[in-house]
Order: structure tokens, then C-alpha cells, then sequence
């Protein structure tokens, strides 16, 4: 995926799919009221705007906010925005794929629906991966099927390509399960 592409949260893939379009993600402004745009990292907010025009929306109340990371603060603040959010609120969250999905699973988990949201991503260099043996999540830069050593339990895991939404992670599993010890 490159720099700024926008995905929908609606796809039911296991791996994050890159919408089509920006027409794609500009189609939830039309009935918006309000509009949070939630940046993390410094390539973000130019993908943001790209991605969401502010123009696009001009009627709605519109609202932008930046975070280094999708850690504790920026996803309290995530839940803040949306207890007091109107109806016909619509959500973007650009940035790094591990702290975007982060995010959206912080927006889900306080009411916001899936057709609510939409996703930028500006980086893939990090994946999070959840161990299917301890269930600690190792952050890595190693590809889809690569191997990652588990900060959990150590054991070598290869990095299957399904994705939880839910969990924001990769699936990792010991390389050499099937093999007698």
C-alpha cells in the first residue's frame, strides 16, 4: 500500500484492502453533520486532506486532531470525542496501519458503526502480530509470511495473513508446529 491510501472499514477481507477511490471514502460526507479527523504521525494529516477534502463536507462541523501514536491518551480522546459526537458524525483515522486499526477498534468499542468510519493508512512497515500460543502481540517490520520471535513465549512465528479487526493484529503461529520434536 502506498502513502495515503485510503481504505473502507466496511470490507470484510481478512487482509486490509485499499479502497478503489477517494470517491469511495468522500461518499460517508454526504449525509455527515460532523466530521472528526483523527492524524497520527506526520505523514498523515497531507494523506487526511487528500483523502477528505474539507470542502467535501462544508456544511458539517469539522473537526481535526493529531497524536504521535494511537497510545493511551490519543485512544481516550478517540472515546471522548465520540460520547459527545452527534448523530451523522463520520470518523476518518489516518496514519500508520497499526495505529489506525488501533483506533478504529477504540471507535467501534465506544458505539460507532462500521459505515461511520473510513481509514487512511500512510505506513505498513509495522505490523502487530498476536501469538496464537501466549496471546502477547509483538510489534515487527517483518513481512505476511515472514517469521517473528514471539516477546511473549519466544517461539519462532510465522506471520499468517489473516487480520482481526477486532484485535488489530496479524495472526502468528509456531513455524514448525506440524513438525515431530
Amino acid at each position: 500500500m502506498t502513502a495515503g491510501t485510503a481504505v473502507l472499514a466496511t470490507a470484510t477481507k481478512s487482509v486490509p484492502r485499499a479502497a478503489t477511490s477517494s470517491a469511495d471514502t468522500i461518499s460517508l460526507l454526504v449525509a455527515a453533520r460532523e466530521c472528526i479527523v483523527y492524524c497520527f504521525g506526520t505523514a498523515a494529516p497531507a494523506a487526511a486532506s487528500t483523502t477528505w477534502p474539507r470542502a467535501s463536507a462544508p456544511a458539517a462541523l469539522w473537526r481535526e486532531f493529531t497524536a504521535p501514536r494511537a497510545d493511551r491518551s490519543a485512544l481516550t480522546h478517540i472515546g471522548t470525542l465520540l460520547s459527545t459526537a452527534h448523530v451523522g458524525a463520520r470518523l476518518l483515522l489516518a496514519g500508520p496501519e497499526t495505529d489506525v486499526y488501533q483506533a478504529r477498534s477504540q471507535a467501534l468499542a465506544c458505539g460507532a458503526l462500521d459505515e461511520e468510519i473510513a481509514l487512511c493508512t500512510t505506513d505498513r512497515s509495522t505490523l502487530r502480530v498476536h501469538c496464537a500460543h501466549c496471546k502477547t502481540v509483538t510489534e515487527t517490520a517483518q513481512p505476511i509470511g515472514g517469521v517473528v520471535s514471539c516477546a511473549g513465549c519466544d517461539r519462532s512465528l510465522l506471520i499468517y495473513h489473516h487480520f482481526s479487526r477486532r484485535s488489530t493484529a496479524y495472526l502468528g503461529f509456531m513455524v514448525d508446529a506440524e513438525e515431530a520434536q
